[in-house]
């Protein structure tokens, strides 16, 4: 019995290899999106997509704009309304993606995203963890920052920590970016620069980048023209103390410098030693 699994699966992959090189631009696509396994083996370890021994058609194709995804072994392409390859299946398929708004198409390639329009070429460079489009704007983020594009893949709102579990309003990323402009200007108006401050920081050991939630935070405070530099290292773990009840502690040193924007003078300096229980 292993063996007969065996051999299909290895049957299947011929079959596959075989016929993945027909879906260039130019051929027939001949069936809609299937993906069928043997149900015989769905559990087994060995079960795989089949659908290249077994199509069939399991809903019909929706086009968008002239344009239809379609998918074989979870890579995405689209056809036209003659049910021919206008865009090669290259993309990884994501059901939340994949159709075409005022001729734009979100899609996903090596596991980066970006926008391709209908002629497959590339709109916004793959160069996204995520994106999300809305009306005629895209939410997109790299790591942990979230900022805004509009339908020509400019960005009106930059890169940096917001919220991402909430959409922002069209009017809220004009009034945001409105607010983040200001700041910038006033950031570029004072004699020691963001670069200078962080600069300064680091030559007195206060100031560690590192991403994520220990990304460093850099304010200027205008009122007192001061520039506020917090940051965390991280320490590894300690088993010592109050830590040995535990599984120990993750350590932590939070640092905090105030630097004078107009001078360069370091103002204050703390740091801070943080131990956070593991219990797992």
């Amino acid at each position: 019995m292993k063996h007969l699994v065996l051999l299909i699966y290895f049957f299947s992959l011929f079959v596959s290899s075989a016929q993945i090189d027909n879906f260039h631009i130019g051929a027939e696509w001949t069936y809609s999106n299937s993906f069928v396994r043997d149900s015989f083996y769905w559990d087994s370890k060995y079960s795989r997509p089949m659908d290249s021994i077994y199509p069939v058609e399991i809903h019909d194709i929706i086009y968008s704009e002239g344009l239809a995804k379609v998918t074989y072994n979870e890579q995405v392409g689209f056809i036209d309304s003659s049910k021919m390859i206008v865009i090669p299946l290259i993309y990884q398929s994501n059901n939340k993606a994949n159709q075409f708004i005022n001729s734009k198409s979100v899609v996903i390639k090596d596991d980066k995203w970006g926008v391709i329009d209908t002629s497959g070429a590339t709109a916004f460079s793959f160069i996204y963890d995520v994106i999300k489009r809305f009306d005629d704007l895209y939410y997109v983020a790299i790591e942990y920052d979230w900022g805004y594009l509009d339908s020509t893949g400019h960005m009106i709102l930059p890169l940096r920590e917001y919220n991402s579990s909430y959409i922002l309003t069209k009017t809220e990323i004009m009034e945001l970016a409105s607010r983040h402009q200001k700041k910038e200007t006033l950031e570029n108006s004072v004699p020691i620069s963001k670069d200078q401050a962080i600069s300064i920081a680091k030559q007195k050991q206060y100031y560690y980048d590192h991403s994520g939630v220990f990304k460093p935070s850099i304010e200027l405070n205008s009122v007192s023209n001061e520039w506020i530099i917090k940051s965390t290292e991280r320490k590894g773990t300690t088993r010592k103390g109050r830590c040995a009840k535990t599984n120990g502690c993750i350590v932590q040193v939070k640092y905090n410098i105030v630097i004078n924007s107009n001078t360069g003078k370091v103002k204050q300096k703390t740091k801070q030693n943080i131990l956070i229980p593991i219990y797992e």
